[in-house]
């Protein structure tokens, strides 16, 4: 794990610094796995030289236990943030049991809780309970990437925001400058932090994108009211729904640690729109059944987990009108490029190029414009 977070603005810098090596420090002395390595470094953006804290490392573990995630309650609902290094099932909301700590057994309102695993058994436990488990109180940045809990050291005296103003500003800085994504230099949500705060920084980043107009503004409340109904049941749709709870965006505020949450919520919506723009247009016919050649537009590209260890897979919008779901072929999994100043590399099929390949395909029970494909073949990439 490396996470950057930018302290250009901070004042407190030295302050924290020594914090966040206090608890690496104590967690070493306390036998942990893990640990985090924190030091300073400079990274040019545009014209401008920041500061960021760069924080490499891995979890720390006690005693066999396993972080699995973290659950905290918002607005009556659960906002569930998952380890990032944890490789078994997910957790299930439906397990969750409120007021409850399966270690003290108290039943106490608590406002966040810890799911540790170990051999196989799962805990929910309050954090207050957490160093039975840990050999040490409770502290975020043992176990997440998300580091919550140093940034919001920085936030320079804010822990909350008004949720409307930053998918403002958010559409805005999004329609200018692109999404980068958080963590980055430059990221999104750190822009939308420094025009929140109002400062200097956001000064001169309004100097150059201007501010929100009224199709941003039009956009943010749009994309509020999109993302109370989010669709899905995935952690991320669940978390949105949560944070997004107030029914009314003139008086819904959010604590600092959602902003990138919020932030993403712009980007998600936009993708939503396109890809149910792209549903409405396209043609839908019934996929064909047996060997086929399959000509037609890239749309995915992932990664699949599977009990034989995962494979890369591409979902194709076939030119007559159906789609296509099959692993990518090696022949788009390793695409020779030889480039003008001699280098050659080899990369992956991307999304919008298009390809053939002849597969076996078997439609779907659910939808019978979508099929699977199976032993594709005779792959090459025939355009952008």
């Amino acid at each position: 794990m490396k996470r950057e977070i930018n302290i250009s603005n901070a004042v407190n810098v030295p302050a924290t610094l020594a914090t966040v090596r206090r608890l690496a420090d104590r967690a070493a002395k306390k036998g942990l796995s893990g640990g985090y390595k924190i030091y300073t470094a400079e990274r040019q953006d545009g014209g401008r030289v920041e500061t960021v804290l760069v924080v490499e490392g891995e979890p720390a573990r006690f005693d066999g236990w396993a972080f699995v995630a973290m659950v905290e309650i918002e607005n009556g609902g659960l906002v569930v943030s998952g380890s990032p290094y944890y490789e078994g099932p997910a957790f299930d909301r439906d397990t969750f049991v409120k007021n409850h700590c399966d270690h003290c057994n108290r039943s106490v309102a608590r406002k966040k809780y810890v799911i540790v695993e170990r051999d196989g058994v799962r805990k929910q436990v309050g954090t207050a309970c957490v160093k039975d488990f840990l050999g040490e109180e409770f502290r975020v940045s043992y176990f997440t990437d998300i580091l919550d809990e140093i940034e919001e050291s920085y936030g320079g005296g804010w822990n909350a925001f008004h949720i409307m103003s930053a998918l403002e500003f958010a559409a805005h800085v999004i329609s200018a400058w692109g999404f980068v994504k958080s963590g980055e230099p430059g990221s999104t949500k750190d822009v939308v932090a420094d025009l929140l705060r109002a400062g200097r920084e956001a000064r001169e980043i309004r100097e150059e994108i201007g501010d929100p107009t009224a199709a941003d503004v039009a956009e943010a409340e749009a994309a509020y009211a999109w993302a109370r109904e989010m669709p899905g049941h995935s952690d991320y749709a669940l978390n949105v729904q949560t944070v997004f709870g107030q029914d009314n965006p003139a008086i819904a505020f959010a604590p600092n640690k959602r902003l990138g949450l919020v932030v993403s919520v712009i980007s998600a919506y936009r993708r939503s729109k396109a890809e149910a723009q792209v549903k409405a247009e396209r043609p839908s016919v019934p996929a064909p059944v047996g060997r086929v050649e399959v000509e037609g537009v890239v749309m995915a590209v992932k990664w699949q987990e599977s009990d034989f260890g995962g494979s890369l897979k591409m979902l194709v919008q076939a030119d007559p009108g159906y789609r296509v779901w099959s692993s990518v072929p090696s022949a788009l999994a390793n695409i020779f490029v030889e480039k003008e100043d001699g280098w050659q590399e080899y990369r992956e099929v991307t999304v919008g190029e298009r390809v053939a390949f002849t597969a076996t395909l078997t439609p779907s029970d659910d939808d019978p414009a979508f099929a699977f494909g199976k032993r594709p073949t005779k792959a090459r990439v025939l355009a952008a």
